[in-house]
């Protein structure tokens, strides 16, 4: 459980508010946004509104968890969805920060409240839907790349070759010919009988 400070305590006693502060990481450059109202300034960064929609609320524990978070960017201009073409997202950083602020508006504290990495990242209209997961999630990962499209598009993006899988045969048959098909469904090699119906 995390430690507060008095200034913290004194101000949870009273009436507060608090905002998101979120740096998402690319490789060519990081992305810093607030659901605020208003732009952020944090470290010597803006944080830019209007472009992320509140996120799922975050809680804090004392045990080791794995959990993932979506955030829902608007992206009018495609400005992030180019960022998500130039793919090498994968793994990169996610910070959340909490900003409380006390009944006047003034900086009280600002904490990290959840950590991770890119997990995914989808493109539909004008919304970029980034999924994160905990620092934890590496721990109950299974290591190496998978046969689907998400996996594929982590390194090649712009790759659909995974697209049509579902509609291939199931019985793929290693180690040997794939039997001919004749006419009429037969199979053209004569080594090869096609059942036949019980009387």
């Amino acid at each position: 459980m995390r430690q507060q400070s008095n200034a913290m305590v004194s101000l949870l006693a009273q009436r507060h508010s608090f905002l998101h502060l979120v740096k998402i990481s690319f490789p060519s450059t990081d992305l810093f946004l607030t659901d605020d109202a208003i732009d952020r300034e944090f470290n010597g960064n803006t944080y830019l509104s209007g472009v992320l929609e509140p996120p799922d609320a975050f809680s804090q524990n004392g045990e080791p968890k794995t959990n993932d978070a979506d955030f829902k960017l608007s992206d009018p201009d495609r400005t992030i969805a180019s960022l998500i073409l130039q793919g090498g997202w994968y793994n990169k950083s996610v910070e959340v920060r909490r900003m409380y602020l006390d009944a006047s508006g003034q900086i009280v504290e600002t904490i990290i409240v959840w950590s991770g990495t890119v997990d995914s990242a989808s493109d539909e209209s004008s919304t970029v839907t980034i999924t994160a997961s905990s620092i934890w999630a590496d721990f109950d990962k299974t290591s190496g790349r998978k046969t689907n499209i998400a996996s594929q598009k982590v390194f090649y993006p712009l790759d659909a070759c995974f697209k049509e899988t579902p509609n291939i045969i199931k019985d793929i048959p290693w180690g040997r010919a794939a039997p001919a098909i004749g006419g009429w469904g037969q199979p053209s090699d004569p080594a090869i009988t096609a059942p036949t119906e019980e009387k």
